[in-house]
């Protein structure tokens, strides 16, 4: 982070996660990890910031989509165009606060520009909370796809989706288990 300082720099704004907050007693190993490594980032940004006399911004958006462009959204609607139907591990009840990422840009600009914003974290959920329900029934939509779901009870889980990995990352199953 060094080179980032110099003297004409007055401000910096980034990107983390609400995940910080929402995610801290996961029982997935991997991802308390990511999310301490996420924190800590947070605090050495901070640190590094004030040391320079940098104003920041920290902005933490919830589950980020833009259309084709995104790694949480697109490859979802790629398996229901393939498949012609969305797996469900559970109910599908958990509740997820989809933000575009044209929003997030606006608001990182305004935080920049703003000097109320300065040295302060943010979070920036979507303007609406849906079930992983809901949300698999827009996307279906968007799609132009029937919303179709295929509801596999949670002691079946793991087996029902073993093929998991020939089509997809691993870390999105577990984001998809609500």
């Amino acid at each position: 982070m060094p080179q980032l300082f110099n003297p004409l720099l007055r401000r910096i704004v980034v990107f983390s996660s609400t995940s910080v907050i929402t995610k801290q007693d996961t029982e997935v190993a991997s991802e308390r990890e990511t999310i301490r490594n996420l924190a800590d980032a947070e605090r050495r940004i901070a640190a590094a910031c004030e040391q320079h006399n940098v104003g920041w911004t920290i902005l933490r958006p919830t589950l980020i989509y833009k259309e084709g462009r995104d790694t949480n959204i697109t490859p979802l609607s790629r398996l229901i165009r393939r498949f012609g139907f969305m797996p469900l591990v559970g109910g599908g009840l958990g509740l997820r606060q989809p933000v575009h990422a044209e929003d997030l840009a606006i608001g990182a600009i305004a935080a920049a520009t703003s000097a109320a914003a300065a040295n302060k974290i943010y979070s920036l959920p979507g303007g609406e909370a849906l079930t992983y329900c809901e949300m698999i029934g827009r996307f279906s939509m968007g799609c132009n796809c029937r919303d179709e779901r295929f509801q596999c009870p949670c002691c079946c889980g793991e087996p029902a989706l073993s093929w998991q990995n020939r089509f997809f990352r691993p870390r999105m199953w577990q984001w998809a288990r609500a």
